[in-house]
């Protein structure tokens, strides 16, 4: 006897039906070819078709609806409903539309089955819905509906549509997953203090995952999407093998290997190892880790198999002990995804796009990044390119400008002045939210934006500069330099325009014979920051290079007396590391240089054709 609503079945048999709908509609247009962003009024698939497919799916199941009742039960009972859910949602996400449509009406309808009918065909009707609202929505929305999504944005910029706000609440709905778990799941026979660490661990495997969900805000939307969708997939993996026959063995065995306290620091230590193997690890050690990482991560799987579905007092200790220590790992940043590196991945592959496309693709991180939070404007990606124009100077390659690319020059290092299409996107990008996003910027928050806008052109002009350096292009290197100290010190960036400026003036002097222009730099550093250890180190460099004598001898400048300087400047973020070696590569190549450059008869060449033996 089913206890199913009738009302409920004919809803999902509907959906089917429209599944079906959707799927040849989608392969009807794309058979003809058809764009509907210019026609969007295009035609239908015929309805032979459709009714012929839909009469297909009820063919091909009613000859099997008697696995309904022997097979696919024992299948079931053996496997648990996690091996049906796994099997729809992979049938689903694989369009299978008239597969489902079949299900639905034999499960639901012709011979009733209220297993089949929620641990299968449920998760492939939504497995299938999902795939289609994520990767075919200008094929199946109609020409209404497609004028109304374009209406919804505007031809620059790109606000969270559906598919975000769908990922948005899906991950809100898993993160309370554990809470519900133990508010519905009681545990028979369970103490005071048995009911104080389920609670317990039910909060921190929550806050985990809502920890995860905040953390993924400034994460480009491409990744947070596919986080969501990995997190979603785990925890109801973790809960399915949980509850399945295999989950009850597993909870048979663990009192006997891992009890109560013990078991559980046990387990903290297999995760803090298998964390550390997979961050450090290379080849199978990494491999290795990652099978004992995955069922430990947040706790979620220990949590699903000895505090909901499997609640022993053992068990409980155990999941709520490593549940806590995930969680303090979490608090303490260790685990939490670094959006760096995600907005790295991404900017990495938009090397290789045309111009159109890459502009296309850069309209939902305008909307994120400056008008989500108008009062924190977010600049990483255009610092992330300035960053990789430095490090490609260098001869290093970064990882992922090779993504599917047919350019063969974007199969090996953009070295030398190569690098400059690096900060050529960081300008364009920066010109792009002057044209996109400061018109539509609120204006009690339009001042922080320019003036974040002004101190990332100062840091894309220094790694322009330093580009050119290292490409021995010295004239434009000593011209952005010079650029980009004028706009540090405009923005009240004073050690930065000293470092910029100095580093300019020893460009001047030793290389392009210019002492008088050099000693005029200098004189615009302004005194109370010229006495700081790095930015004296710059000056009297440049000056030795005015001078034409040697430096005097000393330790080199390091990284940490650097560091120390530029956070002086309250109100600028901190260069990078690549910013820093940089400038401490140029000056390291001064001091090697200086002999070389006391010696040079070109430079003695050069004063005398300028008729002068005396430098002012």
């Amino acid at each position: 006897m089913s206890t199913i609503p009738l009302v409920l079945k004919l809803v999902v048999v509907a959906t089917c039906v429209e599944c079906v709908v959707l799927r040849r509609r989608i392969a009807f247009r794309s058979a003809r070819g058809e764009n509907t962003l210019l026609d969007l009024f295009s035609a239908r698939p015929p309805l032979l078709q459709l009714e012929l497919s839909a009469a297909l799916s009820v063919v091909v199941w009613a000859p099997l609806m008697w696995l309904s009742h022997w097979p696919l039960d024992v299948a079931a009972e053996l496997a648990g409903v996690g091996a049906l859910i796994v099997v729809g949602l992979a049938l689903g996400l694989a369009k299978g539309a008239e597969a489902v449509l079949g299900a639905a009406v034999v499960f639901g309808l012709v011979t009733p089955d209220d297993r089949l009918f929620t641990g299968f065909v449920l998760p492939t009707a939504a497995a299938y819905l999902i795939r289609v609202v994520h990767t075919d929505p200008d094929f199946w929305r109609t020409g209404v509906q497609q004028m109304r999504a374009l209406s919804r944005q505007t031809a620059d910029l790109a606000p969270p549509t559906l598919v975000d706000r769908f990922w948005q609440a899906v991950l809100v709905v898993v993160a309370a997953l554990p809470v519900v778990a133990v508010a519905t799941m009681p545990m028979s026979g369970a103490t005071v203090t048995d009911q104080i660490l389920r609670w317990t661990a039910a909060a921190m495997v929550t806050g985990q995952l809502a920890g995860t969900l905040w953390s993924a805000a400034p994460l480009p939307r491409t990744f947070r999407h596919i986080q969501a969708g990995a997190l979603t997939a785990s925890v109801l993996v973790a809960a399915a093998v949980a509850a399945s026959p295999f989950g009850g063995w597993l909870a048979h065995l663990w009192p006997l290997s891992l009890p109560g306290v013990a078991g559980g620091l046990i387990l903290v230590v297999i995760a803090a190892l298998s964390h550390l193997g997979y961050v450090h690890g290379r080849g199978w050690w990494q491999a290795g880790a990652l099978l004992f990482r995955v069922p430990l991560a947040a706790g979620v799987f220990p949590f699903a198999l000895g505090v909901a579905f499997h609640p022993g007092h053992g068990r409980i200790v155990a999941a709520t002990l490593l549940a806590t220590a995930e969680a303090a790992a979490a608090a303490a940043g260790r685990r939490r995804p670094r959006p760096d590196h995600a907005n790295a991945a991404w900017a990495a592959r938009t090397v290789g796009w045309p111009l159109e496309k890459w502009t296309y693709q850069l309209r939902p991180w305008q909307y994120d990044a400056f008008l989500r939070r108008p009062g924190k404007p977010d600049h990483l990606l255009v610092r992330t390119y300035a960053s990789f124009a430095v490090r490609s100077a260098r001869g290093e390659m970064i990882t992922g400008q090779d993504y599917l690319v047919r350019d063969p020059g974007l199969l090996r290092p953009l070295s030398g002045a190569a690098a400059l299409v690096w900060a050529d996107l960081a300008t364009r990008a920066l010109d792009l939210v002057d044209e996109q996003v400061v018109p539509r910027y609120p204006r009690e928050h339009l001042e922080t934006l320019r003036k974040a806008q002004r101190n990332t052109r100062a840091d894309v002009a220094y790694a322009t500069g330093m580009v050119l350096a290292y490409a021995e292009h010295w004239p434009k290197a000593y011209g952005e330099l010079r650029n980009a100290g004028d706009l540090y010190r405009r923005i009240g960036a004073t050690h930065r325009a000293a470092l910029t400026t100095a580093a300019a003036a020893y460009i001047s002097a030793a290389h392009l014979a210019q002492p008088g222009s050099a000693g005029r730099d200098l004189e615009t550093i302004p005194g109370p920051v010229a006495g700081e250890p790095a930015i004296e180190y710059v000056t009297t460099i440049a000056r030795a290079a005015i001078e034409r004598c040697e430096p005097s001898p000393g330790p080199p400048l390091t990284d940490a007396v650097l560091l120390a300087s530029l956070r002086r400047d309250p109100d600028a973020p901190v260069w990078g590391r690549s910013f820093r070696i940089a400038l401490l590569e140029l000056l390291n190549q001064a001091r090697n240089g200086a002999a070389d450059l006391v010696d040079s008869a070109s430079w003695r060449n050069k004063l005398r054709i300028r008729g002068s033996g005396r430098l002012r």
